[in-house]
């Protein structure tokens, strides 16, 4: 059998160093507490300065050591819980939607909004000129009317392609 070094200890003396199970301590090596393997069938040997500083660094680090109020954490957890179950119940009673699909709505109204704007500068050069004759409040009613006309189709949800009929109105006045 081979001999420990100096300073090196086995897997039942680093547990009772640093007060666990001789269990976890298999669970502590594999979070990455220093070992030392002696070969293949041999046992593990742990050093206890540099495990019981790699156990003050975890436990700092993760606030473990401190007191745990049993009473607290189940009160959180039935919160949680409660809070978790309304929201299942509202989103299957329609009072909340997924936002995916928030998201693909949104998407497709804007880039309706998008398209219908895009088109405006060939449909509306021609209306604008031709109210043009009749003076800045006939260009201010064209421009007028396509922006009511888009905001009336994304507020019905109806955004086909169709351009703006604001001209149509403005002709006839002129008339």
């Amino acid at each position: 059998m081979a001999r420990r070094r100096r300073g090196w200890v086995t897997r039942k003396a680093i547990a009772a160093a640093l007060d666990v199970n001789p269990r976890t301590t298999y669970k502590f090596e594999a979070d990455g507490m220093p070992s030392r393997k002696r070969g293949r069938g041999q046992a593990t040997d742990f050093e206890v300065e540099p495990c019981l500083a790699w156990k003050r660094a975890r436990d700092s680090a993760s606030g473990a050591g401190e007191f745990v109020d049993v009473a607290r954490e189940r009160a959180r957890k039935e919160h949680a819980q409660a809070l978790l179950a309304e929201q299942q119940y509202r989103l299957r009673a329609g009072e909340l939607l997924e936002v995916e699909d928030v998201a693909k709505t949104w998407g497709d109204h804007i880039a309706a909004v998008r398209t219908k704007l895009l088109s405006w500068p060939p449909i509306l050069a021609n209306r604008v000129l031709g109210a043009s004759r009749d003076g800045v409040e006939a260009i201010e009613l064209v421009l007028e009317e396509a922006v009511y006309q888009v905001l009336t189709e994304l507020a019905e949800g109806d955004m086909s392609p169709a351009p703006p009929r604001a001209a149509q109105k403005t002709k006839a006045r002129s008339r």
